[in-house]
């Protein structure tokens, strides 16, 4: 029986090496034809079985094992075409370039100052003063009982006049977050939430606006924060089990410092895909958030509770970040606002990812992003990513709504058509609606050509994966503990060379040479946020990996954070399954007000979700 149990392992090993020598066999990479330039549309779907549950844990085992688990990477890898990088970057004569920042041009830094010497910042940020027919009619909303999004203006308007206060702001706030949670299914859009605190910083606000000396429009408003940004007494997670466990944060991250001094109520621990590594927002750790707008559906990722957050009404503004569209996957999918500003516009505030991630706001009125974007934007010593970023310019048209946002003859929209084209028919029916809102106030739409954005798709996969397994090298010895999807991406990731990441790199300079020649031409590039509404939730609490629905999320993600240029999810009505579209635009490097100033144009006004909790009303009636 010994010899027999010998024997069938000697088979067991021999099968595996055989399976594994035949993966290695077919995993060989072939000769590719890489026509640098092209105008073609070469955009392919990305694909890998889709695994959950047991399943998933199976597959992790598998590739993890020496020879078949290599194996099984690089038939990954070559399925979806990695080596292309390589021979792509084989023909382009420019180095390699790890941050994607340019430097601005000498317009846009006397565009800055201009703007700068008007001191429109003030009035941007400037309370509301007492008005008693601004107060009536802000009653009227809050009596009413119609959906109506707050803006952080209207919690300002509330304050000033005595309608509420942050304290019991604050009270429905924790009211709501209880519901939230005890709902059926819960839409869990934060990981931790300290009520102590939120109610000592309310009421301290509440003193402020007693005294008749609030900080700033944003003094009391909730703003919630991604678990991946530091903010004081939270634990910065990354939507893991062990990260900074026990180990509160001591300092707030450079943006949330700037809000908590314009008096903004911080609260941390926003819900996230574990490790920013996913599209989808499922947590098995912290349990998934979920879409406002149809709970048995995603809220996209990484910043899931932020979107989630602000889409069901729980806080008007929220930060989330953005390393591969992980600021407008959710907002575009719960129906809100996201912006993702230019590469070291705002101070760098991420673990890992150093030269793909950005910090934006998540809102539900393009106004706040506005004084969101402002707020946070600058330069920091701390932030060696930083460049020479001009001030902030054009941002006072904002408050202008009969003038600067209804003249559009002066900007050019370009589209490539089959990439534009390249989304779920419904989805791009709605977003040619919100071209036609631009071209109706004057905007002219021509077609560009976007080359080789295979190449370009891989190598940003290339060096995100590259730079998360990276940062996470320090947690090598609590790696069984992050969730399995987690797992087979960093170990794909951890089969990259040298060789392919220094040629991603080379992709990301011929990228940036291409945009500069395309924003030559025009002012804004247009596409559809996501090629789909959000898909179902994973029924397996494990999650899985599901390479169809990345896909479908990052398909128009990957441009804007490979460059480094800056892109804004703009919130198009909903489809006929109920669930949101959202029409992305993206600028050239520092041009964010472009964004701003379009977005207020295309947004199309939200519907009801399904989860929504009306916390002004709800601090009003108290």
């Amino acid at each position: 029986s010994n010899m027999a149990l010998g024997g069938a392992l000697v088979g067991l090993l021999v099968a595996v090496f055989a399976v594994g020598l035949g993966l290695q066999l077919a995993a060989r990479e072939p000769e590719y034809s890489v026509s640098i330039g092209s105008p073609e549309y070469d955009l392919f779907r990305q694909h890998a079985p889709k695994v959950a549950g047991a399943l998933l844990g199976v597959f992790d085992t598998l590739v993890s094992l020496p020879l078949l688990g290599s194996a099984l990477l690089a038939v990954m890898k070559k399925d979806n075409r990695f080596g292309e990088v390589v021979t792509a970057a084989s023909l382009l004569d420019v180095p390699p370039q790890y941050f994607p920042a340019l430097d601005p041009t000498l317009a846009q830094v006397e565009q800055g100052k201009t703007y700068a010497a008007l001191n429109h910042s003030k009035d941007l940020f400037a309370s509301a003063k007492p008005d008693q027919k601004a107060k009536d009619a802000l009653i009227a909303v809050l009596q009413s009982g119609t959906f109506v999004p707050h803006s952080a203006h209207d919690y300002n308007v509330a304050y000033i006049n005595s309608i509420t206060t942050p304290t019991n702001v604050a009270r429905a706030l924790l009211a709501a977050v209880q519901a939230a949670d005890e709902a059926t299914p819960p839409l869990r859009p934060f990981a931790e939430f300290r009520k102590n605190d939120v109610l000592a910083q309310a009421a301290a606000s509440t003193k402020r606006y007693a005294a008749g000396s609030p900080l700033s429009v944003l003094d009391g408003v909730p703003v919630a924060v991604k678990c991946e940004v530091d903010v004081i007494g939270y634990e910065t997670s990354m939507g893991t089990q062990f990260v900074n466990k026990g180990t509160p944060a001591t300092e707030d991250a450079v943006a949330v410092a700037r809000l908590r001094a314009l008096g903004a109520v911080v609260i941390g621990g926003a819900n996230m895909h574990e490790i920013g590594i996913g599209t989808t927002g499922h947590n098995p750790h912290h349990r998934p958030a979920r879409n406002p707008y149809n709970p048995a559906h995603i809220t996209g990722g990484s910043s899931s509770g932020s979107a989630a957050a602000v889409s069901s009404g729980l806080v008007p503004i929220a930060l989330g970040t953005d390393g591969g569209g992980s600021i407008r996957i959710p907002a575009g999918l719960c129906g809100v606002f996201g912006l993702k500003a230019t590469f070291g516009r705002v101070p760098l505030a991420a673990s890992s990812a150093w030269s793909v991630v950005h910090i934006g706001p998540i809102t539900s009125h393009v106004k706040d992003a506005e004084v969101m974007y402002a707020a946070i934007s600058g330069p920091d010593a701390s932030d060696l990513s930083q460049h020479k970023s001009p001030p902030l310019a054009h941002l006072a048209h904002l408050t202008d709504t009969a003038g600067g946002t209804t003249d559009l003859s002066d900007i050019t929209i370009g589209v490539f058509p089959e990439y534009f084209a390249d989304a779920d028919l419904e989805v791009v029916s709605k977003c040619r609606k919100g071209l036609e809102a631009l071209e109706a106030r004057g905007a002219k739409v021509v077609h560009i050509a976007l080359p080789n954005l295979a190449v370009v798709r891989t190598a940003h996969v290339l060096t995100i994966l590259s730079e998360m397994a990276a940062g996470m090298a320090k947690y090598e010895s609590q790696f069984d503990r992050l969730a399995g999807e987690t797992r087979v991406l960093l170990r794909l990731a951890k089969t990259y060379t040298a060789t392919q990441l220094l040629s991603a790199l080379k992709i990301r300079r011929f990228l940036m040479d291409e945009l500069r020649k395309v924003f030559e031409q025009v002012d804004v590039i247009a596409t559809p946020t996501l090629a789909e509404t959000a898909a179902a939730v994973s029924s397996d609490h494990a999650g899985e990996l599901n390479v169809a629905v990345a896909d479908a999320n990052m398909r128009f993600m990957f441009i804007g954070n490979l460059a480094g240029v800056p892109a804004a999810a703009i919130p198009v009505g909903v489809a006929s399954n109920g669930l949101p579209v959202s029409l992305q635009l993206m600028a050239s490097w520092w041009d964010e007000h472009l964004l701003l100033r379009l977005a207020r144009v295309a947004a199309v006004p939200r519907t009801k979700p399904a989860a929504w909790f009306d916390v002004l009303a709800a601090a009003a009636a108290q």
